[in-house]
């Protein structure tokens, strides 16, 4: 992959991007794993109905989940939050990181309710109707994480810049 300056890069492959970074979930609703020495890290909270998905590419892609001790949620939007409640809750050791305007939005009832909504309206437009029912995916006030964690993650989690081309 090569990546010139002012370019935008679309990762559109699943799999193995390079080493210690993973693309996962489906073409327009991916979720990273970036792999440290000792423990590795979800960076997206993607869409509820990637759960399945997601333990299956785990499996396939020989991804050992227990040591998947962190997870990075980017914004509050209900296709950016879906698999935390379910990861928190099968991991209760999963630090769950957000902003601290992004927990205050997470924590409004009417948020929640929302995003709950908005989450099963899309499990059931992609055949996943009985996803709440099959798998403890929905948010509640048993979820919660961290913030403002950029500083607590420790060096291993620094981004730097990139070369030219990976």
């Amino acid at each position: 992959m090569k990546i010139w300056k002012g370019s935008t890069v679309r990762i559109r492959t699943l799999g193995k991007i390079t080493e210690g970074l993973w693309c996962l979930g489906q073409k327009e609703a991916c979720v990273y794993l970036l792999e440290g020495k000792e423990e590795s890290m979800l960076i997206n909270a993607g869409t509820v109905y990637l759960v399945p998905l997601l333990l299956r590419q785990f499996r396939d892609f020989g991804i050992d989940e227990a040591r998947i001790t962190r997870l990075l949620m980017l914004h509050s939007h209900y296709d950016h939050v879906g698999i935390a409640p379910f990861f928190k809750r099968r991991n209760e050791n999963l630090a769950l990181y957000a902003s601290a305007r992004g927990w205050r939005i997470l924590g409004m009832p009417r948020v929640v309710k929302a995003i709950n909504e908005a989450g099963r309206q899309a499990a059931k437009r992609n055949g996943m109707a009985t996803l709440y029912k099959d798998y403890p995916v929905a948010w509640g006030d048993d979820v919660t994480g961290v913030q403002n964690s950029w500083r607590l993650m420790g060096e291993q989690w620094i981004w730097r810049k990139p070369p030219v081309a990976w």
